[in-house]
């Protein structure tokens, strides 16, 4: 198939946001600042379901999203815990030993005809959410990946346990929002600082 044209990619290299979140800070690798967990692991493990939370929970945000690594210097081939050579930068398959879980393949064959080289440590604007979305649900959530709102400046990643975590610089509009639609929606929501 080979790469596809600029206005059919799933997700497109965009500008750097990093300076946008200097708030974010880190200790350990792990964010220092405000944070809550949105779970429902209630409502069991299916997969739609999840992406249907996610859809009703950031839906007025969803075009200003862009999707990255969660700290400086990791690649979104750390998001897949998969590698591969940089020389041999082609679509994986099931023939190559190192990779056993078709997701992940999916996920790296996404990268190739996304032209988003293995080492790419930047972010990227998300063009079809919902296709995006499924891809990174199946392969199993991580905290190694995060998604960003400049405008409104929160970030959350999706964990494979049913929950995300958001982080957030302070309670806006965005934020009350989003917690209000997770009270609606009857889901568990636990205040970390």
């Amino acid at each position: 198939m080979g790469r596809l044209k600029e206005n059919f990619l799933m997700i497109r290299k965009s500008y750097n946001i990093s300076n946008s979140f200097s708030w974010l800070t880190l200790i350990d690798n792990k964010p220092d600042c405000n944070k809550f967990e949105v779970s429902w692991d209630h409502l069991g493990d299916d997969i739609d379901v999840y992406q249907k939370m996610l859809n009703l929970i950031f839906k007025s945000d969803i075009q200003k999203l862009v999707v990255g690594p969660c700290v400086p210097g990791f690649s979104w081939n750390d998001f897949a815990n998969v590698y591969y050579e940089p020389e041999n930068f082609v679509k994986p398959t099931l023939i190559h030993a190192e990779f056993d879980n078709i997701y992940e393949i999916n996920f790296m064959n996404m990268m190739v005809d996304n032209n988003i080289e293995y080492d790419y440590c930047g972010y990227c604007k998300i063009n079809k959410w919902d296709d995006f979305i499924q891809l990174v649900l199946n392969v199993g959530g991580t905290d190694s990946l995060k998604f960003y709102n400049k405008d409104d400046q929160y970030c959350f990643y999706i964990h494979y346990t049913c929950s995300i975590g958001i982080y957030y610089k302070v309670i806006n509009e965005s934020i009350k929002n989003i917690l209000k639609v997770c009270e609606e929606l009857k889901l568990k929501v636990i205040q970390k600082y």
